[in-house]
């Protein structure tokens, strides 16, 4: 799998909406499963890639979100309430893309459990109950959008602010003089 491109695209439409983001290394070992992409604005995105499926609808299997993965993601959703995301996305020409919130991704594979039982499969078109959640490719600016109506630009409550507009809450000490160099 290659969601390492999934992961850039992403990475990029959230720098575009001026979201910050870290990318938590996949190297070395560690006690904690972590997610794709972590950002200090609360947004945390697990990233997976559909693959293409010759003579059927294009699907992608939920077991590849391992247990670990569904961990880490309940608990920054449902604990931590962060804004948690599952992002899908395709390798293939014309390119596609969702970013889905957890919960949401987590009530429709409920659905289809209780309908197909445990060896269901989530197609394109089945991803089509989320149009906001699709993202769009501008031509023009040659790069992925997330849609207006988008909940992760719930996240992004950044205001700018002048120095000047600060309100010091912690003592502020007197600065030591600079030497001047001679």
């Amino acid at each position: 799998m290659n969601e390492r491109i999934i992961r850039t695209d992403i990475q990029q439409a959230m720098m575009n909406i001026g979201l910050e983001y870290y990318h938590p290394a996949d190297t070395g070992p560690t006690f904690v499963e972590r997610p794709d992409i972590l950002s200090i604005n609360g947004v945390v995105i697990e990233c997976k890639t559909l693959k293409p499926k010759r003579r059927v609808e294009p699907w992608f299997n939920p077991k590849e979100i391992s247990n670990k993965q569904r961990c880490q993601l309940d608990y920054y959703c449902f604990t931590r309430h962060f804004l948690t995301f599952l992002a899908i996305g395709t390798l293939w020409q014309p390119r596609r893309m969702w970013c889905i919130p957890w919960i949401s991704w987590v009530n429709m594979e409920n659905s289809l459990f209780l309908k197909d039982g445990l060896d269901f499969r989530v197609t394109i078109s089945s991803l089509g109950i989320y149009p906001w959640g699709e993202m769009t490719w501008s031509k023009t600016k040659k790069k992925w959008e997330f849609q207006d109506r988008h909940p992760i630009f719930l996240a992004n409550n950044r205001q700018e602010h002048k120095p000047e507009d600060w309100n010091p809450i912690s003592i502020r000490f007197p600065e030591p003089e600079k030497k001047q160099e001679a």
